[in-house]
């Protein structure tokens, strides 16, 4: 049986403004050996995000999530205890259903503003990943050069292009393909 991938997140993982067969998610899926769940929603915040899962985990029975979320959350700059609070309680909702939660660190944004609320977040997403023994996907260095946003890679201030989100993809599949192979034997 394939394994099943609940990709958990925001207009980010839908592939906003494409749809979701241009998602990073569609990519991937389209060259893994397992099967990719889109459930990214436009306009999620992480707690929005938390509050669907359980109906996301009962409607798929997924062998692993990767929750990739906080683009909105610091865009409306929510407070940084709700977002880790809500990513904490993704973590251990995945975990207690049986699927080994992934944490995504958010791509980058091109707006100042909001690029610094997501660079605090990534921070604690790292600290937070770790302390829980999570894998981390990184889809923010793959997206820099020169330690900057390129350009290119943007639709908007936060949105990928096209381009964007086959980088995207190359991460994810490179990071699930090099997972699968290793084997996460006990979430089998």
């Amino acid at each position: 049986m394939a394994k099943k991938v609940l990709c958990l997140g925001d207009s980010i993982t839908y592939g906003f403004p494409y749809g979701p067969q241009a998602s990073w998610v569609a990519l991937a899926g389209v060259r893994l050996p397992c099967k990719m769940i889109n459930a990214g929603e436009n306009g999620d915040t992480v707690p929005m995000m938390a509050a669907r899962l359980p109906e996301c985990l009962s409607r798929y029975e997924p062998h692993f999530v990767i929750v990739l979320g906080g683009t909105n959350d610091a865009y409306i700059s929510e407070e940084q205890d709700r977002v880790l609070g809500s990513l904490l309680a993704i973590i251990r909702t995945s975990k207690a259903r049986g699927a080994l939660p992934v944490v995504g660190l958010p791509t980058p944004s091109l707006d100042p503003l909001i690029e610094n609320h997501l660079e605090k977040l990534r921070a604690s997403y790292r600290r937070i990943a770790a302390e829980e023994g999570c894998p981390l996907l990184d889809f923010h260095t793959p997206m820099l050069a020169d330690g900057k946003p390129v350009a290119e890679y943007f639709v908007d201030d936060v949105h990928p292009t096209r381009e964007g989100y086959e980088v995207m993809a190359t991460t994810a599949e490179e990071f699930l393909q090099r997972s699968l192979e290793e084997g996460w034997r006990k979430w089998s």
